[in-house]
């Protein structure tokens, strides 16, 4: 099976980017803390970036509809 390599870190990028986009436009309300731990904080932002990013590569991505690893 040949995998392009290019595309699929095209697809990354654009991941990356849009996830970080919506970060930056949702900043206040995204600030919230869910859970935390001595050694971890995980915020609302992180939740709604990971998924925005799952999304993306699900539907894009030779790695996400061949292999599910999403």
């Amino acid at each position: 099976m040949h995998m392009d390599y290019r595309k699929e870190l095209t697809i990354a990028k654009k991941a990356a980017l849009e996830a970080g986009n919506f970060l930056k436009k949702n900043k206040d309300n995204l600030n919230k803390t869910i859970s935390s731990t001595n050694r971890d904080i995980k915020l609302q932002a992180d939740i709604e970036a990971e998924k925005i990013i799952k999304d993306i590569i699900k539907k894009d991505s030779s790695f996400g509809r061949k292999w599910n690893v999403v």
